[in-house]
């Protein structure tokens, strides 16, 4: 993985399909939204527990993300989940104060992991590690949401015992299979592959539009606000 490449597209194979992208303006906001979705894995998946502490890992309190985004001033917050239920992988950005710089720095973030430009210290993975057990320890922590978590498991297809399954999972987790699961999960959800929906103030519209159609989206839908009143009143 330690390689001199710094394109997110150098990572993987590209499809000759791009995601679905659409930039909104609204004039009554300040700030941009940004929400970025691909594919992502189930509940069973081998390469769920990695997914994880690697999401856990990039966004840590102090991690990555929060210092050279939320730290930078470039927006108010972001995260990354992955549905088990509809296997879908979801980046977002809220409250941008500078939403293509924004993207520009997560996407940098992931480029720098893969490439090998930074690594992974055994203390940070283990620290994740810990972090995501007592995130799945507190939610059943008490007889009524271990009752509640069992209740609604049995219909997103897991078993009693999954936390008990995925804890034992994570504890499994080595630097080399973050470090694939990045590369494998998140570079792709950076890239043009997946899709795409910003809401922007009006007067950063076009800006917005003409960046993230320079990186590939070429089929990008600019919904004005008029255009967005019109459809709502129809």
């Amino acid at each position: 993985l330690n390689t001199s490449r710094t394109d997110i597209s150098d990572f993987f194979t590209r499809s000759s399909n791009t995601g679905r992208a659409a930039v909104c303006s609204l004039s009554a906001i300040e700030s941009s939204f940004l929400s970025l979705t691909a594919s992502g894995v189930g509940a069973y998946d081998p390469n769920h527990a990695s997914l994880l502490v690697a999401i856990e890992y990039l966004t840590a309190l102090e991690g990555d993300f929060w210092v050279k985004l939320r730290g930078a001033g470039l927006t108010y917050g972001s995260s990354i989940s992955n549905n088990t239920e509809s296997k879908l992988l979801k980046f977002g950005l809220f409250k941008c104060t500078d939403v293509v710089s924004a993207f520009k720095a997560a996407s940098q973030i992931v480029t720098d992991y893969a490439s090998g430009e930074s690594t992974i210290p055994h203390v940070g993975l283990e620290s994740a590690k810990s972090s995501l057990a007592y995130s799945i320890i507190s939610g059943v922590s008490t007889k009524l949401s271990a009752a509640s978590q069992a209740w609604s498991s049995s219909y997103l297809g897991k078993k009693v015992d999954y936390d008990k399954w995925i804890l034992s999972e994570i504890s499994k987790v080595t630097v080399e299979d973050v470090m694939s699961s990045l590369v494998k999960y998140l570079i792709p959800l950076f890239d043009t592959q997946s899709n795409l929906s910003v809401t922007c103030p009006a007067n950063k519209f076009d800006e917005i539009c003409d960046y993230f159609t320079s990186k590939g989206w070429k089929d990008l839908q600019k919904i004005s606000e008029d255009k967005l009143c019109k459809t709502f009143v129809a």
